[in-house]
């Protein structure tokens, strides 16, 4: 829980409480949820990429994003899909972090996939339909690691690797 940054723990901890609230009423709009989990991602990520981007070569931590490059070390935080499609798609930025990161394999390999389904779902829940309870459970369930190591437990693993000197 402490190898999480502050903000993200505040964000999980919003997210525990609304589904424990409302996990009794299955016509309640789970997305708050989504919604929470989502921005604990995004701060937790960011935080680590920002480390990581900053220790990278110029040429690999500039990136297209849009019609724009960007420093990833010096731009604005990304969005998870941001996230999913810079890490996951982006060969030189993905070895890159998979050597720099302690647990880098998994972040930048399932924690992706994982990641990328979410945002998914997250999206559909924001702007066109409701999230019901058992997909909230699954979802709660899998972060917090009901039944197995949660991802928000395998996130706090991940940090920058202390250089050799």
């Amino acid at each position: 829980w402490n190898a999480l940054e502050p903000t993200t723990r505040v964000f999980i901890a919003t997210a525990e409480q609304v589904f424990r609230t409302h996990r009794g009423d299955k016509a309640f709009d789970f997305s708050p949820v989504f919604g929470s989990f989502a921005k604990a991602l995004e701060v937790q990520c960011n935080a680590i990429l920002r480390r990581a981007f900053r220790q990278m070569d110029r040429e690999v931590r500039t990136v297209r994003i849009g019609d724009a490059s960007v420093d990833l070390a010096t731009g604005r935080p990304l969005m998870l899909g941001q996230i999913v499609r810079v890490v996951g798609g982006d060969q030189r930025i993905n070895r890159a972090l998979s050597s720099m990161l302690d647990h880098g394999g998994w972040f930048v390999g399932e924690f992706m996939v994982t990641l990328d389904n979410f945002v998914l779902l997250r999206n559909d829940a924001t702007h066109t339909s409701a999230v019901d309870r058992d997909i909230a459970v699954r979802w709660r369930n899998r972060f917090m690691g009901v039944g197995s190591i949660g991802e928000f437990v395998e996130l706090g693993k991940v940090r920058v690797k202390k250089a050799i000197r």
